[in-house]
C-alpha cells in the first residue's frame, strides 16, 4: 500500500497567533455589554424580556461588583425603560437600553420622542417575532423535559416557576421557566433516532454546531449526528441493586463474630449526606430487606443504617452479587459516588472517584466503559487511584447520585462536555392534529429527550424606521461590539445628535459565542470623547425641551432630516478613524464577491453568514454570484447600494420581515433606489418567526433568480 502523504500545516504567523489570544470567546449580550462598559454609559434603564435578559443581567451583575460605574434602573416595562433614558439623556448622561419584540413594541411612543427631542441614546433590539401568533416551536405531551435536579418531566406537566436544565455562555445552568404554551397544529414531524421517537412541529429549532449557523430545524434533521445527554434511565430493579452495591463498596461494612462456634453477621454504613441514607432504605425495604437507621452517630456529622439480624445481613450480601447489565452499571457508578466521589469543581474539569481497592478501581473503570463514559486514572503517592470521568453531564443523567449537593456539580459542566451522539435516522412527516406544547425559559432553551432545542425576525426592528432613528444591522458579535461604540460617537455628534438602533439577531447572536477583540478601554476613549449637549437639563442654565409647537412642526422634522444627511457624513469619518485604531474596517454595505457579479443576494443580520457560505460554493463552480449586506439602513445609503449593485442584471431581496399587504420592506426600499434601472429585483420572504435557513435555500434563491425572466415575489418555505 502507498503511504499517504501528509498534509501541510499552515503555521500561523506570530501576529495572528497573538491577535487569536487577545479574542474572548463571548456571545452576542456579552459582546454588547463589554461596549457599553467600554463607552462609560452612566444610565441604564432596564427592563427583562428574552432575548436581551442576559445583556441586562451582566451589567447588573458589574454595577453591583463595581466594574461598571453606572445607574441601572430596573423598570415596571418598556415603556418606561425609554421614557426614563429620555430623561436621563436630558441631563447629558450617556445612557444604553435594550429591547425587542413586543417590548420594543410597547416602546413605540416614546421612539419618536427620543429622536425628536434629539437625545443620542443607543438601544440594541434583540430581534425575535412579533405576535401574534406566538413564534414558539412546540413538542407533543409525551416529550420530557430535563429538570434541574436531573429528573425527567413531561413538557405538558412542567408548569411556569418550574426549573429546568438550560445551557447559557455554553455553560448548563438551572433555568426558570417563564411561560408555558399550549395550542393545536397539524405541522408535526416524528424523528426517528437509534434509541426512540420523538414528535414536534416540523420547524423547531435542535442544537446541532456551537455557531449559529446550525441551529436545525426538525424536518432538516436527517442523517444529522445531536450531541445527546442522555435520556430513558429509570430507577428500575437493577438500577436500585447497583446503586446500592457502589455505595456499599465506598462506604458500608459487613462483620461477622463467632459465638460459642456460631458465626453471626451483620452489616452496618455510615455517611456524611442523609440523602444517601435515606435513598439506601428505600431500595432495602422495596427489595424485601429489614434493616434501620441509626441516630447515634448524629451528633459527630454522620447518618446511619443497620441490619442487625444475621440471616437478614447474609441474604442481603447474597443479593448484591453483581453483573455487568447496563441499569446495575450506572446505578453502581452513581452510588460510589455518592460515597466516594466529588467534582466537577470547575469547567473543564472532571468528575473524580478515590479508592484504593484494586477490585473495585477495576469495576469503575469496566462499568463506565459499558455505559459509555470516559474514564481515566492516575495514583498519588499514597497509591490512592484518581479515576477522572469527564464526560460529567452524561454522568449524572444516567447514574443519578442520591446527594443533591453533588448533583449539582453539573453546574459546573459545559455543554461541550457532552460527548455522545445520536444520529437522526429519519423525519417522518404526520397528517394529524395533535396538541402540542412548549416552554419559555430564562435561558432560551431546554433538553428534550436529552437534545438541546431551542425564535428571530426583523420586523419589530423595521417596524422603527420611520421614527428618525440611525439604524445599523450586525451579522456577528464583533460588529455588536463595535457598531455600540461607533453609533454612540456618531449620534454624539453635534451636526447629528440622533438615538441609534441596533439589530442583534435574537436567539442567534444573543446566545452564541464567537470571537471577540474587546479593544483597550485607552483606545475606546481616544475614539470617543464625553458626552457635551448643549440642549440639556441644567439647573443652572433652565431651559425647556420638547416644547409644543404648531406650524414650525415641519421645520423640526426638516432639521432631523438634514442631520440624518449628516449622519451619512459622521458615519464614514468615524468608520475610518475606527479602522486606524483597531484595524477592523466599515461601510455602509458589505460587498461580497460584488465585482463581476451578475445575480446577487441583498439583505442584513446573521444570515448572512450562511448565504456567505451559498455564494463561495457557487463561486468554486464558476458562478458569478455576490452578496450585498446592508449595515447601515438610516440614514439610507442609496448612493453606495446603487454602485455596488450596478453590474448585476439580476437581484433577489431577502427580507426576514414583511410589510403586510405590500411587500418586505427591504424590497420596497431597494426597488426605490433602482426604480431608474432596468434590473430585475425579485422578492423572497424567508426566516419569519427564525426559521431556519440553509446554504441549500440559499442556493435555491440564486437557482431560481438565474431562470427569472422578470421580477417576482415569492414566500421561501
Amino acid at each position: 500500500m502507498k503511504k499517504k502523504k501528509a498534509k501541510k500545516v499552515q503555521k500561523l504567523s506570530k501576529k495572528r497567533v497573538k491577535e487569536l489570544k487577545e479574542r474572548e470567546l463571548i456571545d452576542g449580550n456579552t459582546a454588547c455589554a463589554f461596549a457599553v462598559k467600554l463607552c462609560r454609559v452612566e444610565s441604564v434603564p432596564a427592563f427583562p424580556i428574552t432575548p436581551q435578559t442576559e445583556l441586562m443581567e451582566r451589567l447588573a451583575e458589574w454595577t453591583a461588583a463595581g466594574k461598571l460605574d453606572a445607574y441601572l434602573n430596573v423598570m415596571e416595562s418598556e415603556h418606561s425603560v425609554l421614557s426614563a433614558a429620555v430623561g436621563s439623556e436630558m441631563t447629558e448622561t450617556r445612557t444604553f437600553v435594550s429591547s425587542g419584540s413586543q417590548g420594543l413594541m410597547l416602546m413605540h411612543e416614546i421612539l419618536p420622542i427620543a429622536a425628536g427631542t434629539r437625545m443620542p441614546i443607543v438601544m440594541v433590539c434583540g430581534s425575535r417575532a412579533i405576535s401574534a401568533p406566538i413564534a414558539l416551536w412546540c413538542f407533543t405531551e409525551d416529550a420530557e423535559v430535563l429538570m434541574a435536579d436531573l429528573s425527567y418531566k413531561k413538557i405538558s406537566s412542567v408548569k411556569e416557576g418550574d426549573v429546568i436544565l438550560g445551557m447559557k455562555n455554553s455553560c448548563l445552568v438551572p433555568s426558570k421557566v417563564k411561560k408555558t404554551f399550549e395550542h393545536e397544529s397539524n405541522d408535526i414531524v416524528k424523528i426517528k433516532t437509534p434509541k426512540f421517537e420523538i414528535e414536534c412541529t416540523k420547524d423547531h429549532k435542535f442544537y446541532h454546531h456551537p455557531t449559529h449557523t446550525h441551529w436545525v430545524q426538525a424536518k432538516s434533521l436527517k442523517n444529522k449526528e445531536l450531541k445527546w445527554i442522555g435520556w430513558g434511565f429509570d430507577e428500575n430493579a437493577e438500577y436500585k441493586k447497583g446503586w446500592l452495591k457502589g455505595v456499599i463498596d465506598g462506604d458500608g461494612c459487613w462483620s461477622s463474630v463467632k459465638v460459642k462456634g456460631r458465626k453471626y453477621s451483620r452489616f452496618e454504613i455510615h455517611v456524611n449526606d442523609r440523602e444517601i441514607i435515606e435513598r439506601l432504605v428505600k431500595y432495602c425495604i422495596e427489595a424485601g430487606f429489614r434493616i434501620r437507621e441509626h441516630k447515634y452517630r448524629e451528633k459527630m456529622g454522620q447518618f446511619g443504617a443497620i441490619i442487625s439480624e444475621s440471616k437478614e445481613a447474609e441474604r442481603f450480601k447474597e443479593f448484591l452479587k453483581e453483573n455487568n447489565g447496563h441499569d446495575f452499571c450506572r446505578g453502581y457508578l452513581g452510588g460510589i459516588y455518592d460515597a466516594e466521589g466529588t467534582g466537577p469543581y470547575a469547567k473543564r474539569k472532571s468528575i473524580r472517584i478515590y479508592n484504593k481497592n484494586a477490585e473495585i478501581i477495576q469495576k469503575i473503570e469496566a462499568f463506565s466503559e459499558i455505559i459509555g463514559l470516559n474514564c481515566k486514572k492516575y495514583f498519588d503517592d499514597e497509591q490512592v487511584a484518581h479515576l477522572l470521568i469527564s464526560n460529567a453531564p452524561e454522568f449524572f443523567v444516567k447514574c443519578f447520585p442520591a446527594t443533591m449537593r453533588k448533583r449539582n456539580n453539573i453546574f459546573n459542566s459545559t455543554y461541550k462536555a457532552i460527548k455522545t451522539k445520536i444520529k437522526i435516522d429519519y423525519i417522518l412527516p404526520i397528517q394529524e392534529k395533535k396538541t402540542v406544547y412548549n416552554l419559555e425559559t430564562e435561558t432560551n432553551n431546554y433538553f428534550v429527550n436529552g437534545f438541546l432545542v431551542h425564535n428571530c425576525d426583523h420586523n419589530d426592528f423595521l417596524s422603527c424606521r420611520d421614527f428618525g432613528w440611525l439604524m445599523l444591522s450586525a451579522e456577528i458579535n464583533q460588529e455588536l461590539l463595535d457598531f455600540i461604540i461607533i453609533a454612540y460617537k456618531v449620534g454624539e455628534n453635534k451636526n447629528v445628535l440622533l438615538p441609534t438602533l441596533i439589530e442583534m439577531d435574537g436567539f442567534v447572536l444573543s446566545e452564541t459565542r464567537e470571537p471577540v477583540e474587546i479593544p483597550k478601554q485607552e483606545t475606546t476613549d481616544k475614539f470617543l470623547p464625553a458626552l457635551k449637549l448643549e440642549a440639556k437639563l441644567d439647573v443652572e442654565k433652565p431651559m425647556t425641551l420638547g416644547t409644543p409647537v404648531l406650524e414650525e412642526y415641519q421645520y423640526f422634522k426638516e432639521q432631523m432630516q438634514t442631520a440624518q444627511a449628516n449622519a451619512l457624513k459622521e458615519f464614514e469619518k468615524a468608520f475610518k478613524e475606527w479602522k486606524a485604531l483597531t484595524g477592523r474596517g466599515y461601510g455602509f454595505v458589505e460587498k461580497v464577491w460584488m465585482e463581476d457579479a451578475r445575480l446577487a443576494i441583498v439583505m442584513i443580520g446573521a444570515n448572512a453568514t450562511i448565504a456567505k457560505a451559498a455564494v463561495r460554493k457557487l463561486r468554486s463552480e464558476g458562478k458569478k454570484v455576490g452578496l450585498l449586506k446592508l449595515r447601515v439602513l438610516r440614514p439610507w445609503p442609496e448612493k453606495t447600494i446603487k454602485k455596488a449593485l450596478k453590474n448585476c442584471k439580476k437581484i433577489a431581496v431577502v427580507d426576514q420581515n414583511v410589510s403586510l399587504g405590500k411587500n418586505g420592506i427591504l424590497y420596497n426600499e431597494i426597488c426605490e433606489t433602482l426604480k431608474d434601472e432596468k434590473k430585475i429585483v425579485s422578492n423572497y420572504i424567508a426566516g419569519l418567526g427564525g426559521k431556519h435557513l440553509s446554504i441549500e435555500d440559499f442556493e435555491n434563491i440564486f437557482k431560481d433568480l438565474e431562470k427569472a425572466k422578470s421580477s417576482e415575489k415569492k414566500w421561501l418555505t
